[in-house]
């Protein structure tokens, strides 16, 4: 870039944008930056970069208070084993004696791994983002989070009695944890855990009748929360958390919202018999979150790069409270639309990872596929009882409906439109059919119960046997046993 025509040199562009270019390098590209100019060095330096990359990187970060994060990025880039893939956690419950064992499997019958041995219950077993590490309840009393790799239990929570974790869900980026429990006078708890903090424990953020929730896809610490207060953002950082309402509409029932990319996705009941899904856009200036726990200096730094007038602020929750009412302020909703309308009080909906479709399912359990053109394809009469996306978007498998607890597997290939019978029909085993099934569309944010990462495989549980299938027409073999057990969440990688 040239000076000489009006235009300026990289070195001398604003520290804003040079800033934005810095939280998008990893580590060696911040080690290259520190070189080319002392005001560069230095801003190369600023801990949250490096905690950011820390947090990215290595997820369960326990740092010495002596180390910067930047000498500890260094200090543990070569600590990271390389993952496996396509791995499967399998629960596998004693009805007579109540007691379970968790095994890590891949579609290998001949590849198992004992994590936990029969002599206790356990539950709701959940996948870390990155699949290093796994969280499940035992006993009713314990949250415990294992690190597979090495099968150390990094974590024991004590669980408040009477309040039993029935879903959970992973920030993306594998620093936090929230879950719903049982609470008083027949509400719903969500409370959160906090991996980073040097103790962690569970915290209660929120309180409501019925409950949903989605992550911020981008690894930031924001919920999208639908109750029955409305629809509202829930920002973790602190003691606690931040509300800031979106839409205050009558919302449809058992509809979890969606999170994916920059839009979030909502039903609402525009009138006493119809549901409509609505689309929108969030827009406000996610970058300064990480900061809310970072020194004064980078907060101040922070502050004067985006012009945010901080004229005799002189204590940190000072600065933070500036950010937060500049975030509230900048906080909207664009290009809200309409995509879908049906009859009833009530629709469930799955956005595909890459947000270029939308399956819906009214009141008549059809599923009605919309593309972002607004193109639509039913597929069928078929009564449905609940529905995923492959992991590539493009392939939709179906829980065809055949009788109390009994049901087909058809596979849905957008690409071709065509859709084949992949199992013409088995048995639920109880734990899925009660525990998952009936809010499958919440759980679809937070475990894998059918497609492995690449898409190419589906588990499922039948007569205390656990089974893999091709997901391709006419693949073989059609199934085979791969272990015992009644519940198999694939990992995410």
């Amino acid at each position: 870039v040239k000076e000489g025509d009006g235009m300026m040199s990289i070195e001398s562009l604003p520290d804003e944008i040079l800033l934005q270019v810095f939280e998008n390098l990893d580590g060696d590209g911040l080690e290259q930056a520190s070189i080319v100019s002392k005001s560069w060095n230095e801003m190369t330096k600023l801990e949250y970069l490096w905690q950011s990359l820390s947090i990215d990187r290595f997820r369960f970060c326990r740092k010495d208070e002596t180390l910067s994060w930047k000498a500890y990025y260094i200090s543990e880039v070569r600590k990271c084993p390389t993952r496996d893939v396509n791995r499967i956690l399998i629960l596998s419950n004693d009805d007579l004696t109540q007691d379970s064992t968790l095994t890590l499997a891949s579609s290998d019958p001949h590849d198992q791994t004992t994590l936990i041995a029969s002599g206790q219950t356990l539950a709701q077993p959940t996948w870390s983002p990155r699949g290093d590490m796994a969280f499940f309840c035992q006993d009713d009393r314990l949250i415990k989070i294992m690190r597979l790799h090495s099968k150390e239990m990094v974590l024991e929570i004590p669980v408040v009695s009477g309040e039993d974790a029935f879903y959970v869900s992973w920030s993306p980026d594998n620093t936090r944890i929230v879950y719903l429990a049982s609470h008083q006078m027949r509400t719903i708890a969500c409370r959160s855990i906090d991996l980073l903090e040097k103790n962690p424990t569970s915290h209660i953020i929120d309180v409501g009748a019925p409950y949903y929730f989605a992550w911020d896809p981008s690894g930031k610490h924001n919920l999208l929360v639908h109750c029955r207060n409305g629809l509202y953002l829930m920002m973790l950082h602190g003691s606690e958390p931040t509300r800031i309402p979106i839409a205050t509409p009558t919302l449809a029932q058992f509809a979890a919202p969606s999170w994916v990319g920059d839009e979030i996705y909502y039903a609402i009941r525009s009138t006493r018999n119809v549901c409509t899904l609505v689309a929108a856009k969030i827009s406000f200036p996610w970058e300064y979150e990480r900061l809310l726990e970072t020194s004064e200096k980078d907060l101040r730094f922070m502050l004067k790069s985006r012009k945010i007038d901080d004229f005799q602020v002189e204590d940190k929750d000072d600065m933070i409270q500036l950010l937060i009412e500049y975030w509230r302020n900048n906080v909207d909703l664009e290009n809200a639309r309409e995509i879908f309308d049906t009859p009833g009080q009530g629709m469930e909906f799955l956005v595909s990872s890459d947000a270029s479709k939308v399956a819906v399912m009214g009141s008549s359990r059809t599923i009605t596929i919309i593309d972002r053109a607004g193109k639509r394809d039913t597929l069928g009469d078929e009564k449905v009882v609940s529905f995923f996306w492959s992991p590539n978007s493009r392939d939709l498998l179906l829980l065809g409906y055949l009788g109390v607890g009994r049901v087909s597997v058809h596979v849905y290939n957008t690409l071709k439109k065509e859709s084949y019978c992949v199992i013409e029909g088995y048995t639920l085993d109880q734990t899925l059919c009660f525990s998952y099934l009936p809010y499958f569309s919440q759980f679809a944010h937070s475990v894998s119960l059918y497609f492995s990462p690449d898409g190419l495989e589906f588990a499922y549980c039948e007569g205390g046997d656990v089974y893999v299938c091709g997901t391709a027409k006419g693949s073989a073999p059609r199934r085979k046993k791969i272990a015992s057990g009644n519940l198999a969440i694939w990992s995410w990688c």
